[in-house]
């Protein structure tokens, strides 16, 4: 539990990293619903 974390402060924003090639591959998936708030304001 603590591995994680404390490997994640080490490698900074290096951390956080991802291919290219990968990001256009993953899907944009919005867990928190905030897409549907902006589409509501947008259409008032």
């Amino acid at each position: 539990m603590t591995i994680v974390p404390a490997v994640m402060t080490l490698m900074g924003k290096s951390a956080w990293y991802i291919p290219k090639w990968l990001d256009k591959i993953l899907p944009n998936i919005d867990v928190e619903g905030e897409s549907i708030t902006h589409k509501e304001r947008n259409e008032e």
